[in-house]
């Protein structure tokens, strides 16, 4: 038999890739650097969330107390127009009720006995 030898190479011939040195270490520590950082960027934006969510709650705080001045002006201004609007026999009645002294005694027994009720618990 005849025996042919067969000779095979290959050969790349695309651009090179290699990278210098430089290009190479300055990657890598850029690279470190923003792995390093990361937590704090983390901690920050943590911090961010927490500022705006108390900024949004003050926000939120200050509305409530508005909304409740204005329930109570507008529960005082309808009280007050009541009592200008009285009739003569109605604010007679009502001074009467006000200063009473059977009024007052009703309200010291209606104390007195909530009281007994409270010491029986």
């Amino acid at each position: 038999m005849n025996k042919t030898e067969l000779d095979i190479r290959f050969e790349d011939r695309r651009t090179p890739t290699t990278v210098p040195a430089e290009v190479a270490s300055a990657t890598a520590v850029a690279s470190l650097l923003s792995i390093a950082q990361e937590g704090a960027l983390v901690s920050n934006l943590a911090m961010a969330n927490q500022v705006q969510n108390t900024h949004l709650a003050g926000q939120a705080q200050g509305r409530r107390q508005q909304s409740m001045s204005q329930l109570r002006l507008s529960l005082l201004a309808k009280a007050v127009g009541r009592m200008q609007s009285l009739s003569p026999a109605e604010s007679q009645a009502a001074v009467a009720a006000l200063t009473d002294n059977e009024a007052a005694r009703l309200l010291l027994d209606l104390r007195a006995t909530l009281a007994a009720f409270k010491r029986r618990r």
